[in-house]
């Protein structure tokens, strides 16, 4: 989800997207299949259509975090707390959410 509004202060007021980079890590794909088994009802194929992507936009406190999650997956919240962020993973369907704090870091650099 994209809302120009959002935007405006950086002079942003479209979005186009280019290409979209799906990342294959079958070990990350297997937790995430496993937890889904635990909490959702598989034998029921339409719970597929329920099933959201969600952008994860990287911290600027935290440099590299983007990759890493790609190749280990995400810290643990009390990890995340020992690093004096917030003990979750900030998760969104939207695209501000996930890249304002970015560009906020990079406006005041």
């Amino acid at each position: 989800r994209f809302s120009s509004r959002d935007f405006l202060s950086f002079g942003i007021t479209g979005l186009q997207v280019t290409r979209v980079t799906r990342i294959h890590n079958r070990f990350l794909r297997n937790r995430f299949e496993q937890k889904l088994e635990e909490t959702v009802d598989v034998t029921d194929s339409s719970y597929k259509k329920s099933l959201e992507y969600l952008f994860f936009g990287e911290d600027p406190r935290l440099p590299g975090e983007g990759l890493r999650v790609a190749e280990e997956g995400f810290r643990g919240c009390d990890e995340y707390e020992l690093l004096g962020l917030d003990g979750a993973v900030a998760l969104s369907n939207s695209v501000a959410l996930a890249d304002l704090p970015r560009l906020h870091a990079a406006a005041a650099a």
